[in-house]
């Protein structure tokens, strides 16, 4: 794949009427239930897509409603039509992972097929769909997966091989998936990185949209947020290490004297429910609230309250040999500093491009580096808190809707391609 840009394709030209209509994009996310950040950034693109001139489709599986998309990401969706597909049959989740995901791609590829794209956009981390549509299709990489996996047991590495053979024999244009797409969107210089090493494309750059929540008004508590799903931890597997928070927290008895507190904001689904009890009993009798499942407004009060937002995603996890257990951009730094909270984020990928050029702002890689960041900000005086806090607010201005919008429409309403 090479760089390259012109003018718009003419059969985009073709259907741009005087109501600024660019013909159909679908947008597909069949794992919005998620509600991290890889899923707002699909309903992002598409609303910025209908903000184009684009009649827009959000995909996604079956119960998922607007009611509840609108609700958890604190959007209006507007002229987005949502629209679920149907899974394979239940008995396709009993094949090895590596059919099971070829028939998946099927499934779901034909039935994306049948919505006519002119323009597709895949959202979906780790996803081989076909790229169906007739004039453009563009990959969202939240990190490269290896095309081929590193197997060693002589049986998977037969079921991996015949899977390959079956996906190159449903593509037809080619033996990857990622000769069906035109371009392929980075979330960050970490993940870009490692696109162009493990698939060997410069992709472009588009890092997710964040709303500018801004600081409020008023002096802020003396409180510290992390954001992250709430979920077992299974090494090797991208974690936001809040087991690693609270423990870190617990043992700051000084800023608990002070009045200081830890807010712990997640999803958590019933299955995960003993994940929740586990770190309460961590949190012991130190002052750690805990809101799971928290609506969009209360975060965001969360968020404007605190002083102090802490990230640990990465930790105890080799970032070179296991590049994909690291943050790979970080939503969540980004809405946190849009509403003046202080960054204390681990030193490593994404998070750490957000916040490197924000003078003040805190870096760590071990507990202990932790707690002295954290208890450097807890010291400062009230004006150098705000005056940082305002740094922090700026930064995060790069990252506003309207930017996100410019990118997307170079990218769509040109002809970048990157293969």
């Amino acid at each position: 794949m090479s760089g390259g840009r012109s003018d718009v394709p003419p059969a985009m030209k073709d259907r741009s009427g005087a109501d600024g209509a660019h013909g159909r994009a679908v947008v597909f996310m069949p794992g919005l239930r998620a509600g991290g950040g890889a899923e707002r950034y699909a309903v992002t693109v598409a609303t910025s897509m209908a903000g184009l001139g684009f009649e827009t489709i959000l995909v996604t599986l079956p119960g998922v409603t607007r009611e509840w998309i609108e609700s958890h990401f604190g959007v209006e969706l507007g002229g987005v039509r949502v629209v679920a597909i149907r899974n394979p049959k239940a008995w396709t989740t009993k094949l090895p992972r590596a059919l099971q995901d070829g028939v998946e791609n099927h499934v779901w590829g034909r039935q994306v097929r049948e919505l006519a794209p002119e323009v597709l956009v895949n959202c979906r981390y780790r996803s081989e769909l076909t790229g169906v549509g007739t004039d453009r299709n563009i990959y969202i990489c939240h990190f490269p997966h290896h095309l081929t996996p590193p197997v060693s047991d002589p049986l998977r590495k037969g079921w991996v091989k015949l899977a390959g053979a079956v996906k190159r024999a449903a593509l037809r244009q080619g033996r990857s998936f990622l000769t069906t797409y035109d371009t392929v969107c980075a979330n960050s210089e970490f993940t870009a990185s490692h696109v162009r090493t493990r698939w060997g494309i410069d992709p472009v750059m588009l890092p997710p949209a964040c709303d500018q929540l801004g600081a409020g008004v008023g002096d802020r508590e003396k409180a510290i947020i992390t954001v992250g799903r709430i979920e077992p931890y299974v090494p090797g597997v991208p974690h936001k290490r809040l087991d690693v928070l609270v423990d870190t927290f617990s043992g700051m008895t000084d800023l608990h004297q002070d009045g200081w507190a830890l807010h712990v904001v997640g999803a958590c689904s019933p299955e995960n429910e003993e994940v929740l009890q586990r770190l309460r009993e961590r949190a012991a009798d130190a002052p750690v609230v805990f809101h799971p499942n928290a609506r969009w407004s209360e975060l965001v009060d969360l968020y404007r309250a605190s002083t102090v937002y802490w990230h640990a995603q990465g930790f105890g996890s080799d970032a070179k040999a296991m590049p994909q257990t690291q943050e790979h951009f970080g939503i969540t730094t980004v809405e946190a500093m849009s509403a003046g909270c202080i960054p204390v984020v681990i030193d490593t990928a994404g998070p750490r491009e957000v916040v490197l050029p924000v003078d003040g702002a805190g870096r760590w890689s071990t507990p202990e580096e932790l707690q002295e960041q954290t208890r450097r900000i807890a010291s400062m005086t009230p004006q150098d808190r705000r005056e940082l806090s305002a740094r922090c607010v700026d930064r995060a201005r790069v990252y506003d809707p309207d930017h996100f919008k410019e990118r997307l429409a170079d990218i769509v309403l040109t002809d970048i391609r990157t293969r």
